[in-house]
């Protein structure tokens, strides 16, 4: 867990030359087990605690948080390891496409670089105060963690998990109320004086009442060790209810299954009474078969017992008649005498780690007793989280109390504390081998065998061992299950109490520590029980960032935008940023929407990060400065290139979208044990003369802007083909996020909104949206794409057919769209393309309807009507109007006037040709937008031949995608090649001609987009457009002239010329030199050991 063993875990093995791999506590043991194996991790450094939720098997394992007494023996001369520059860092694993996580192998050099680059992008300057909230497993820590520290800075480490939701959780109840104190007394009976036999107890309990503690606890005498001078709780209650005016009262606890709930009702009301209402019970089903001498037939069934007898007993105190059975089988109705003074008893539950007793414990609005004997203080803390669901699950009101008992012994010298209790402790352990056993997995003789604890035979250990096991098991205890130590120092596992949820510690005093010494100390344990109330809850107990950050001074913080989202949410946090010099957003994409509600919070400069792991944590950054559409991800640090590339891995020109390649001193190694993957995403750099030189390819979308910025466009493996048509999903949500009611929005191939209609081309308009709450996260606080639920993708009748067909021609149309469509039925307002229809069904409708019906139908026709009920009325106009003997005769010429095809059978699959002339001057936009427009000019020998092309060129592909529409002045000259992928788009649909000879590839395009006044686009004789090209208005491509793939071509175009875009030049940072003899060994080296 993130700690400040962590850190110095971290540097031993960077300062031993070893290479460290992360492994998260919150993964799944599964994901940890494999990359453990995967890796060959011969050695872990870990807590503890999280040892139940890793595969030790044939690991060493050192705890760093318990394991100080063996690390104390070593030497301590000052290591400094012969790590090289080629040497291995660290190795991060990140998710793989094959379901297991790759391990990623970053070399000192390529930290060390990225170190150097972050030199130049954040100069830290005096005072600086680095809060470090990221996970190790991500590659980001290492700009927290190790650049920080080399480069001077102040770091803190934030916990996160509980520790981050003390401020939401915890914090929320120690505002107002700080833990409470109480004594416990569970001891056996030592042989006393019997004048002194009961003195701790006595003392004890008037110590409590005149200084402030909330209860004294006495248990009910057990049939083994426990409890020997308390056979009965209520007797010493009634004793402490004579000599007390304040504290509480309380059994720790009543066995319930081996009295009967008029005993337990009645005894407690006397001394409720005796006390002036101050008695509380804690009942307990019991543990062991001896316990049960009174009762055995009871053993079986403790637990239900115990539940049933607390509400018996409820009722009799509250003054209810309850019927019991009678002697002879008549019942007989029994209320308590006398009656108690408190309307309700106070109960709790005594439980030793069993959730399923919490949960039954929360729906009986009962509080908690438990303990931390056999059961980590993190463990307590899901079963207290199980408690208060089951507790608001009943509709109870408050939250209860969960009381935590511990071994408590406090004073003012740690070495005498230690002292005092080594032995009671030992003795104490040597009684309980399930105890032992959850300490002795870490002893040398089973550690190395990778057992668990319930695998442990303690009767393999001679009587050496045994006696070592137990000391060790003491240490091991002492740091962690106990309150032992100053008030200082037990304040942090107070505070830890309080981050767990916990409301009340239960003092154990009297463990065997002679009575003297712990009357004399109870006064130290006061000491503690008072800082903890004037403590300032929001200044040691809230680990909120926030918090943090205020509390600190923190000048300096990255996190996600997710994070940071949510961190907008919160009031504090605003004003915590206030304070903040810079503020670095990276991981996933940054929405603008997010840089403006930032920039004006944030007291300094805020960020946008970019890199991928495999070239060293960050390789570009931006600061932002204004409003912004898509926020650049900036230009690439010191020594480091980002290349945009075509699928040739040509340069493509500024302005034109392709695959972000990064070069320079920080691409890694590659993939540990994935040789051909490795081989596949690094490839050779082109544009480097060093054969040694690699380019990682990311397989993000991007492209370069005119002022040497980049600009980040999404994955390339979100494109999807939807209808036929290549779509970036990226740029959907792109268009989606401009709008004022979107904060943010993730599209995925399933998703509908009338807003993208006005703005999006058909095609590219989500069929589904699903409204969340939040989006699902991963475990580094991206947006989790594969958790995404999937629309409901089957549509009820009502959704079918909410108004059927109703005219003789809907009908007819519709029987059609059934055939083409494979649907079982369709409504008369239902849109063909919605339904699943694309451009070459919707051709073979076309022409099936006009067969049917001998009504003549133009593609465009269909295009422009594609509901249903629209297509129909339109037919039954030109029914009429065949009818009525008239013809479009002026519609139809401008048509044919429009395109000229001498030579169709070149054209590849795919192809479509059209346009509609409009007069001059007049500037609407077409009615259609990126649609296939067929026009009527094209039906003929030549069209008729182009379909028997589509359909031998691609069977059972959707064809027809490449558009000649909204043309003004489109001229296509003698052997012109338009590559595949290409576009053509002009406003207006004048003058078009294409001569002979002419290749378009399937789905090409030129665009000419609208302007006040955009000129004609030209394109001579013998011309090559490449693939992706893109042709503005006012260009004139001359004859002979190769336009390469990718390229914006924005003015005239000489013969024989090859237009692209300007390669990055991979040069390094002025002033920052490229490391190449330096490791992490430089810093670690000089870290010298405390004695």
């Amino acid at each position: 867990e993130r700690s400040v063993e962590m850190m110095v875990g971290l540097l031993g093995i960077l300062k031993a030359g070893g290479a460290y791999v992360p492994l998260d506590p919150s993964y799944p043991r599964e994901r940890n087990g494999f990359i453990m194996e995967d890796a060959g991790i011969r050695v872990l450094l870990t807590q503890e605690r999280l040892m139940s939720s890793l595969p030790v098997n044939e690991t060493t394992v050192v705890c760093i948080d318990v394991d100080w007494r063996d690390i104390a023996r070593e030497e301590r001369t000052c290591v400094s390891g012969a790590a090289s520059p080629c040497n291995l860092a660290y190795v991060i694993y990140t998710s793989g496409s094959t379901g297991k996580p790759k391990g990623v192998m970053v070399e000192h050099r390529n930290v060390l670089n990225f170190i150097a680059g972050m030199d130049e992008r954040i100069a830290p300057g005096p005072g600086s105060t680095w809060l470090a909230v990221t996970s190790l497993s991500f590659d980001i820590s290492v700009l927290e963690l190790f650049w920080t520290l080399a480069r001077g800075l102040k770091v803190i480490i934030f916990t996160g998990g509980e520790a981050s939701r003390k401020g939401s959780r915890a914090h929320g109840r120690n505002a107002q109320k700080p833990l409470d104190f109480s004594l416990f007394y569970f001891s056996a009976d030592q042989g006393e004086n019997p004048a002194n036999k009961y003195r701790l107890l006595i003392e004890g309990a008037k110590f409590a009442d005149r200084h402030g503690f909330a209860a004294v606890w006495t248990p009910e005498r057990h049939f083994h060790e426990f409890g020997g001078l308390y056979p009965n709780p209520s007797v010493t209650g009634a004793a402490l209810a004579m000599i007390t005016k304040h504290v509480q009262i309380r059994s720790g606890s009543v066995v319930a299954p081996l009295h009967t709930p008029i005993r337990i009702a009645e005894e407690w009301s006397v001394v409720d009474n005796l006390s002036n209402g101050r008695v509380a019970i804690s009942f307990a089903s019991g543990w062991m078969p001896e316990d049960f001498v009174l009762k055995p037939e009871n053993f079986a069934g403790r637990k239900e017992a115990m539940f049933h007898y607390i509400e018996i007993v409820r009722k009799l105190w509250r003054g209810e008649t309850v019927a019991f059975p009678g002697p002879v089988g008549a019942e007989v109705s029994v209320r308590i005498l006398p009656r108690p003074i408190q309307p309700e008893l106070p109960v709790w539950v005594t439980t030793a780690g069993n959730p399923e007793t919490y949960e039954m414990a929360g729906r009986a609005g009962a509080n908690v007793l438990t303990h931390l004997l056999g059961q980590s203080i993190e463990e307590v803390a899901e079963k207290v989280a199980l408690y208060r669901q089951a507790w608001r699950n009943a509709g109870h009101p408050g939250r209860g109390c969960v009381t935590l008992m511990l071994h408590t012994f406090v004073s003012d010298c740690p070495k005498f504390v230690r002292e005092s209790v080594r032995k009671p402790l030992i003795d104490y352990l040597r009684t309980s081998a399930n105890l032992i056993k959850k300490y002795a997995w870490a002893f040398p003789a089973f550690k190395t065998q990778g057992k668990k604890a319930e695998e442990v035979n303690l009767g393999e250990l001679s009587k050496e061992d045994m006696e070592a096991l137990l000391a060790h098991a003491f240490d091991r205890y002492f740091e962690t299950s106990g309150l032992f130590g100053t008030p200082e120092s037990c304040l942090k596992m107070v505070d830890e109490l309080g981050v767990h949820d916990i409301d009340e510690v239960a003092c154990l005093i009297d463990f065997g520590v002679s009575p003297d010494v712990v009357l004399e100390n109870l006064k130290h344990l006061d000491a503690l029980r008072q800082s903890t109330r004037h403590a300032q809850p929001t200044s040691q107990t809230d680990y909120s960032i926030p918090a943090l950050v205020d509390r600190h001074g923190v000048t300096h913080l990255q996190c996600t935008p997710t994070m940071a989202t949510i961190l907008l949410m919160d009031e504090p946090a605003k004003r915590a940023f206030g304070g903040l010099r810079k503020l670095l957003i990276g991981g996933e994409a940054l929405p603008p929407s997010l840089a403006s509600e930032l920039q004006p919070v944030v007291g300094g400069a805020v960020l946008n990060m970019y890199g991928p792991t495999e070239t060293t944590v960050w390789s570009s950054s931006f600061t932002l400065k204004g409003e912004y559409r898509t926020v650049p991800i900036g230009r690439p640090i010191a020594n480091t290139q980002i290349y945009i590339v075509d699928r040739n891995l040509q340069p493509v020109p500024v302005g034109v979208p392709g695959e972000l390649l990064i070069g320079g001193a920080g691409v890694v190694r590659g993939y540990l044990g994935r040789p051909e993957l490795t081989d596949e995403r690094f490839i050779r750099n082109p544009f480097e003369e060093d054969s040694g030189s690699r380019l990682y390819r990311t397989g993000d979308l991007a492209r370069y802007l005119a002022d040497g910025n980049i600009e980040f466009l999404g994955r390339m493996d979100h494109q999807v083909k939807i209808r036929g048509h290549r779509i970036e999903l990226g740029e959907i949500e792109a268009v989606l996020n401009r709008h004022p009611a979107v904060r943010e929005s993730v599209v995925i191939a399933r998703e509908e909104t009338p807003y993208v209609k006005n703005i999006l081309p058909e095609y590219m308009v989500p069929a589904k949206v699903v409204q969340m709450q939040a989006f699902p996260l991963t475990p580094n606080q991206k947006i989790d794409r594969k958790a995404l639920p999937s629309p409901h993708e089957e549509r009820d009748e009502a959704e079918t057919i909410p108004d059927p067909p109703a005219t003789p021609l809907e009908q007819a149309v519709a029987a059609v769209w059934v055939q083409e469509l494979g649907l079982r039925q369709v409504g008369r307002n239902d849109n063909f393309f919605e339904l699943g229809g694309d451009s070459l069904s919707a051709v073979r409708a076309t022409l099936e309807i006009s067969r049917r019906l001998g009504i003549p139908v133009s593609i465009q026709t269909f295009l422009e009507a594609p509901v249903l009920s629209a297509l129909a009325k339109e037919l039954a106009q030109r029914r009429a109007g065949q009818a009525a003997g008239l013809a479009d005769t002026q519609h139809s010429t401008q048509r044919v006037q429009t395109v000229s095809v001498s030579s169709v059978e070149k054209a590849s699959e795919g192809l479509a040709f059209g346009g509609a002339p409009q007069a001059a001057g007049d500037h609407r936009e077409p009615l259609t937008e990126n649609k296939i427009e067929i026009r009527d000019a094209l039906i003929s020998g030549a069209f008729n031949r182009l379909l028997q092309l589509i359909a031998r060129f691609a069977p059972g592909e959707t064809g027809l995608r490449v558009l000649l529409h909204r043309w003004r002045g489109v001229k296509l000259g003698r052997n012109v090649s338009i590559g595949y992928d290409a576009i053509i788009e002009t406003a207006y649909p004048h003058l078009v001609s294409v001569g002979d000879d002419v290749a378009i590839s399937a789905r090409a395009m030129i665009f000419a987009h609208f302007r006040e006044e955009p000129g004609p686009v030209i394109v001579e004789d013998d011309v090559f457009i490449g693939l992706g090209a893109i042709l503005l208005p006012n260009v004139t491509v001359g004859r002979g002239a190769v336009i390469a793939p990718g390229s914006v071509v924005s003015s005239s175009v000489p013969p024989m010329t090859m237009v692209q875009g300007n390669p990055a030049k991979p040069v390094a940072k002025v002033g920052v030199p490229i490391m190449k003899t330096a490791s992490l060994n430089d810093f670690t080296g000089k870290l010298t050991p405390l004695v």
